[in-house]
């Protein structure tokens, strides 16, 4: 999903302590329990170290976008706006009306709330 990845984008660069993130994706054909490692989004290598793959893995969740984390984005690209405080209630308004509490995780939402954050980046360009 392309408006998915535009908006972790920019929510990763108005959020900087999120830019140097470590992930790793699992080889799917891998028996030898083979990683790829990622540091803020760039391909840094594949491991098979155990220790390494344990301490990656264990950063993957930390380093999802989460509804804190897309508030706090909500928070900065309104900054300064005149009518800050009638768009901020109605954001938020709009994000719980619509966010699955049940998972924390932005890209877990539906295609419906992704395309309506999606579209506050393109007003604030």
């Amino acid at each position: 999903m392309k408006e998915l990845e535009e908006l972790t984008r920019d929510i990763r660069e108005k959020l900087p302590r999120l830019k140097n993130s470590i992930k790793a994706e699992r080889l799917q054909d891998s028996k030898n329990n083979c990683w790829r490692i990622f540091m803020g989004g760039i391909f840094m290598g594949t491991t098979s170290n155990n220790e390494l793959s344990k301490y990656v893995v264990k950063h993957i969740n930390d380093d999802e976008i989460k509804l804190n984390n897309v508030m706090e984005w909500i928070n900065i690209i309104h900054e300064g706006d005149r009518y800050y405080f009638f768009i901020f209630k109605e954001l938020y308004y709009r994000l719980f009306e619509f966010w699955n509490l049940s998972n924390p995780y932005l890209k877990d939402q539906s295609p419906e709330l992704i395309t309506f954050l999606h579209s506050l980046i393109k007003t604030k360009q």
